[in-house]
């Protein structure tokens, strides 16, 4: 164990696996399928990669193309709301 916690901030998904090789499942019961904006930052806060995940039967993928390192991830919903953020660690 590694001994980081994830950032829970009103958090309607779980992320799998965490530390990460780049392929990151995004898991909810909470959201309607469709489409939701997502952003990746280092932990320094620069913005490493945007775009979109496609939610279908509560699950999503993400990949990261990054270097190694710790990665906050952000999820928006309607009206580019936040609807979860949490850390991730790459790890490949």
């Amino acid at each position: 164990s590694l001994g980081i916690k994830e950032v829970k901030n009103n958090s309607l998904f779980e992320i799998s696996p965490n530390p990460s090789t780049g392929a990151v499942k995004l898991i909810t019961n909470d959201l309607k399928d469709g489409n939701y904006k997502t952003e990746v930052y280092s932990i320094t806060g620069s913005l490493v990669m945007s775009g979109e995940v496609k939610l279908i039967g509560g699950l999503g993928e993400i990949k990261l193309e990054a270097e190694n390192g710790v990665y906050m991830l952000y999820i928006y919903g309607d009206n580019l709301q936040k609807v979860s953020i949490h850390k991730i660690i790459l790890s490949k």
